[in-house]
């Protein structure tokens, strides 16, 4: 069904596009919000996150004023400032297309008249901006915990809020990425506990780039991740000023673009795993996982073998949304080199 639906977002005008994203969104901030205890304990994490950093910078400067020119109070301010900005760029999940691959419900999201990663990107959009009634709520309990502190001068007032939206492109990119790794493998969750660790650990929401070990900030430098947390936050605490405020924007805009053009890709591969089948004028859809090694589909009554179960979803019986006027395409069979052949069906 994928080339279909293709076309049909091709032919969409822009508004009615953006309204088709906007829904997604809109609809995963609601499932969000449903998740009150999820919530609750991300709001007592976060402020004890705060808590502990404070201690932990406090004991290291050990009544020092400045250590390597960088007061206590800066160090305090970007533990609070990361640990709040962190929790909106990067929430608690990444991205829903393990569950729906899991499911079966990514045969609904093929059918749908927009691209599959747009409609995941913006859910996932939609879902982290259902973190900003907590961060507005415990905005200030962070900082009577914590520190705060005005931006650094008038430019980094201005360029924090875009760098903050360039985080959040770049880690809702890699959160997409990553969860299209649930075509190949259908379940990514320990893949998930490692990106989280090392994402958060080079992105800098733990230890500013400026105190690692140089080969280590090397290492930071050249991942996406710093993008994430410590390009904010070093904009808006003045750690970056004047023509270095352009070259951060700069970097986060080359991760963005090049993680884009990786997810379009990456796509185009997963999208093969995916086998779609039905008949013009019956409003069903079979969608099959095919997983590796084997590599072979499994019929919606089957039990055995390797690949995710099918799921059914209502389809369009209009024959312009077909492949081919008038016809629908089945899979029937496999070729040597292991991909599917396509062929039409009997119904005309």
């Amino acid at each position: 069904m994928t080339a279909p639906t293709a076309r049909a977002a091709g032919k969409q005008p822009l508004g009615a596009l953006l309204q088709a994203q906007l829904a997604c969104a809109r609809m995963e901030f609601r499932v969000a919000l449903t998740y009150r205890t999820a919530y609750l304990s991300s709001f007592a994490m976060m402020l004890l996150q705060i808590w502990l950093l404070t201690v932990v910078w406090k004991a290291l400067y050990d009544g020092r004023e400045e250590v390597d020119g960088l007061s206590l109070t800066t160090m305090t301010a970007y533990a609070t400032l990361t640990t709040l900005q962190y929790h909106l760029v990067s929430p608690w999940r990444s991205s829903p297309i393990e569950q729906r691959v899991r499911e079966g419900k990514v045969a609904v999201d093929l059918l749908r008249p927009i691209g599959f990663p747009g409609q995941m990107l913006a859910g996932q959009l939609g879902w982290a901006s259902a973190a900003v009634p907590v961060l507005l709520v415990a905005l200030p309990f962070a900082l009577l915990i914590g520190a705060g502190r005005a931006p650094a001068s008038v430019a980094a007032g201005f360029a924090y809020p875009v760098a903050l939206i360039g985080a959040l492109l770049v880690n809702q990119l890699l959160g997409l990425l990553l969860g299209m790794v649930a075509f190949w493998t259908l379940e990514v969750s320990g893949a998930l506990m490692a990106y989280r660790f090392v994402a958060q650990f080079f992105s800098g929401a733990l230890v500013p780039l400026w105190f690692m070990p140089d080969p280590v900030r090397a290492a930071a430098e050249w991942l996406p991740f710093q993008a994430t947390a410590y390009t904010p936050a070093a904009v808006y605490l003045g750690q970056v000023e004047g023509v270095g405020i352009a070259a951060a924007l700069g970097v986060q805009l080359v991760w963005i673009a090049g993680l884009g053009t990786l997810a379009a890709f990456v796509w185009s591969r997963a999208r093969r795993r995916v086998l779609s089948q039905g008949d013009e004028g019956r409003c069903e859809a079979h969608v099959s996982i095919c997983c590796w090694p084997a590599r072979r589909s499994v019929p919606s009554s089957s039990t055995g073998g390797t690949c995710s179960s099918t799921s059914s979803a209502a389809c369009s019986t209009r024959a312009s949304d077909w492949p081919s006027s008038g016809r629908c395409w089945t899979a029937s069979g496999r070729s040597a080199d292991g991909d599917w052949e396509r062929s039409p069906s009997s119904t005309e």
